[in-house]
């Protein structure tokens, strides 16, 4: 991979930081809702994230899962695993009223929320 495109990967993942997802989406509401130092510290685990992703791809991640097919079959699980996860998390707060809103990650860190939703993302 030359300079240019690492540089025309990291324009490319700015491009699609600033498009509405789920990751913008997690921005904008801890920043309503707890204030900019929790929005901004949010900011930064997902930016750590997506400097793994592009250190990922420098050091060819697919290169990796084509020499170790079972590294991707288990990511592939984990991922499944997660959303599952999710999916019974939301299903057992169904019946609680509309404004709670439903715990998906305990209480860990600021950080440690947005990498995860950056990684599932």
């Amino acid at each position: 991979m030359t300079a240019e495109h690492l540089v025309a990967f990291n324009i490319v993942l700015f491009a699609s930081m600033l498009s509405p997802g789920p990751a913008l989406l997690m921005v904008v509401r801890q920043t309503l809702e707890l204030g900019f130092s929790v929005g901004f510290k949010t900011g930064i685990g997902l930016g750590a994230m997506a400097a793994f992703w592009t250190m990922c791809a420098l050091i060819g991640f697919g290169a990796a899962f084509d020499l170790f097919p079972i590294a991707y079959s288990a990511m592939r699980l984990i991922g499944a695993l997660v959303l599952l996860y999710f999916a019974h998390s939301i299903w057992r707060s169904a019946s609680q009223v509309a404004t709670a809103r439903p715990i998906l990650f305990g209480n860990p860190s600021i950080q440690v929320k947005s990498i995860f939703t950056c990684y599932i993302n």
